[in-house]
């Protein structure tokens, strides 16, 4: 066996605020928080079911852009396997989070069509990165610029959830970036599988002593091993009231399975 592409997951951090006076930003891994750097673009209506029957209690609540560029979100409360259609015609979606644990994994589809967008897994991985994913967002999604320019800071971690194996002459770079060139830079952790935050700082303060930037970057010590992760900092920089962009910024991790 090899490490494969789905062994290497994209998780969250313990500290991802949504706002500008949460604090501390990072910290440890969350395997809860599944990110991805876009989950579903220009779905429409959509519908949501479980794919257990025992799933009636929980609810679903998703956040996105509609058809008219307004920031909204929409709670739909589950019935098992039944389809239950929502209301917005959706341009983005970019966070969906369940209530409590299910029993099964609940799948987002257009309504009507049946195309699957987005699914929440009821376990993701194997036992050395296996988690019930309870949210899937998308990086920076609720980044802002209220009052003045500044910048967003977030954490991530790229996580070898490989029961055995590990992944050597590890590189992270940057796949693509639709936003604009300079908005949204990056930094790697100073080592794998640190727990650091940016101190007592907001999402507005860095107190990482790292340097941003969007070329590519060695994981120090080259190496992932089975169940290893390396933390990723993210630094989106606006100007004073900026709009909400549907665009994304895609990274990758690549390395040769030892």
């Amino acid at each position: 066996m090899s490490v494969a592409t789905g062994d290497i997951v994209l998780f969250g951090s313990a500290g991802m605020p949504e706002d500008d006076t949460t604090t501390p930003v990072g910290g440890a891994i969350d395997t809860s928080v599944m990110v991805v750097f876009d989950v579903a673009a220009d779905p429409g209506v959509i519908r949501c079911r479980s794919s257990s029957a025992a799933d009636t209690t929980q609810n679903i609540i998703v956040t996105g852009v509609n058809s008219v560029g307004s920031v909204v979100s929409e709670q739909m409360n589950l019935n098992g396997t039944t389809n239950i259609v929502g209301t917005i015609n959706w341009k983005a979606i970019w966070k969906i989070v369940k209530s409590a644990v299910t029993t099964g994994d609940i799948i987002i589809e257009t309504s009507p069509g049946g195309v699957e967008k987005a699914r929440l897994e009821k376990v993701y991985g194997n036992a050395t990165g296996g988690s019930e994913i309870m949210t899937l967002r998308r990086v920076l999604y609720a980044a802002d610029s209220e009052s003045g320019a500044e910048f967003n800071l977030e954490k991530v971690f790229f996580k070898n959830t490989h029961s055995t194996d590990s992944l050597a002459n590890c590189v992270v770079t940057e796949v693509a970036d639709t936003i604009g060139a300079g908005i949204i830079d990056f930094a790697l952790a100073a080592s794998v599988n640190d727990t650091d935050n940016n101190g007592a700082g907001n999402r507005t303060v860095d107190n990482t002593g790292l340097t941003y930037n969007s070329s590519a970057k060695n994981v120090p010590g080259g190496n992932l091993t089975a169940g290893s992760r390396i933390g990723v900092w993210f630094k989106m920089s606006m100007g004073a009231g900026e709009a909400a962009d549907i665009g994304n910024e895609d990274i990758k991790l690549t390395g040769a399975t030892v």
